[in-house]
């Protein structure tokens, strides 16, 4: 949808300032992301402020809404779906931070490397599947780019799959220590939820306003 009402190359004020922000906050979670999955898995100090960095995502999604609203009240017959549009996604993107300041979380009450077995090994993969999401989230958000939306809630498709039937083999494994079994489950948790806000993200290029995030059940 936001590909047809939205074009970047035409846009001023606050509507272009507005997508501007967004794309700093997807930005900042890209790093976060990173950072908090090393964090976790190889028992690593971060070496940027996690909770400072979800702070100002908390604020960039009061600095959209606003800028939303003040464009709405000068305007309010102009760019009307494409702000409906902003101010639905920038929820996806404000969860992202938190779902990855969990995960750095995680590793601070794991205070142990997770070591090498077949399930840390899908976790390595789920991740390298999830990291360049981010970018091309931005690019199908941002730039309108339909092969990359549709790229991103494929992937998103496949680490569904893969995060549930990792929780369900690690579950009845029953061979792993209890510590480590609970850090496997949310970690594949919260994989599964980042993935899913970025392609709700994306597909706000592809589907109709009502139907943004409906193709992710929780």
């Amino acid at each position: 949808m936001f590909r047809y009402i939205f074009d970047r190359r035409k846009a001023r004020g606050l509507l272009l300032q507005a997508l501007e922000e967004t794309r700093k906050m997807l930005k900042r979670e890209e790093k976060m992301f990173s950072t908090a999955v090393d964090s976790l898995m190889y028992n690593r100090e971060a070496d940027i402020d996690l909770h400072k960095y979800d702070v100002e995502i908390n604020r960039g999604e009061k600095v959209v809404r606003r800028m939303m609203l003040e464009h709405l009240t000068v305007n309010p017959k102009q760019d009307l779906p494409a702000c409906l549009v902003l101010i639905s996604i920038v929820i996806d993107v404000e969860r992202i931070g938190d779902y990855t300041k969990s995960i750095f979380e995680l590793g601070r009450l794991y205070d142990e490397e997770l070591g090498s077995d077949k399930y840390v090994e899908e976790c390595h993969e789920m991740r390298q599947l999830i990291h360049p999401m981010f970018q091309q989230t931005i690019d199908a958000f941002i730039d309108s780019r339909l092969d990359e939306a549709k790229e991103v809630m494929e992937k998103h498709k496949k680490i569904k799959a893969n995060c549930d039937r990792l929780i369900k083999d690690v579950v009845t494994e029953g061979t792993i220590p209890r510590g480590k079994c609970v850090v496997l489950i949310l970690l594949a948790r919260y994989f599964r939820r980042v993935s899913a806000h970025l392609s709700n993200i994306a597909s706000s290029v592809v589907n109709p306003f009502n139907e943004i995030g409906f193709d992710d059940e929780p």
